[in-house]
């Protein structure tokens, strides 16, 4: 009996554990979404409608950040917009590129690179104009420590795709083996 509630407390343990590292949000995460949101600031200047606005973004791999931070500058600016709807102005919004990269440095630390790139044009239903609105960059360096950066997964070797299957495998024989024998 006793075996067993160390048993739980483990298991219950490692699934807690696994479920809090999931449930961080990156820092890179928001600095995708400053960059957005400086992006939908500048063409809110340019743009400058005062009629309703329906936004889309596409090619986002980060679709509902993107449309969170355009939602927020304009709203901001006392715009109303939609992210659907006939007969008002559309704003598109075409995301060419998001890129992470991460660079190796000395001492534990990381070069991160973040690069949003995206263009916009403008739809108006009523005169069928369509126009440009350009292309918009941003991008941030920093370095950071390797610590606090989410886990990456480095290239396994081909070693360790065999052996360590074959330690979970064999780990959880051993304790379905002894969750038995030590009943008995």
């Amino acid at each position: 009996m006793m075996w067993n509630s160390h048993l739980f407390l483990l298991l219950f343990f490692l699934v807690s554990l696994s479920h809090s590292a999931h449930a961080q949000q990156t820092p890179s995460t928001m600095i995708f979404r400053g960059h957005f949101e400086s992006i939908a600031s500048e063409l809110a200047d340019s743009v400058g409608f005062q009629e309703p606005l329906a936004v889309v973004i596409e090619g986002s791999q980060q679709k509902s950040l993107a449309e969170n931070a355009f939602a927020e500058v304009f709203q901001r600016r006392g715009g109303r917009i939609s992210f659907s709807g006939k007969d008002r102005t559309v704003l598109r919004v075409f995301v060419l590129s998001e890129k992470e990269e991460q660079n190796d440095l000395a001492a534990g630390k990381v070069l991160r690179t973040i690069q949003v790139t995206l263009e916009a044009r403008s739809e108006s239903p009523l005169s069928d104009l369509v126009r440009y609105w350009g292309r918009f960059e941003r991008s941030s360096r920093d370095s950071v420590n390797r610590s606090d950066l989410p886990w990456r997964e480095e290239s396994a070797t081909g070693v360790e795709k065999i052996v360590e299957p074959l330690v979970v495998i064999a780990g959880s024989a051993l304790i379905v083996y002894l969750l038995f024998t030590v009943r008995n």
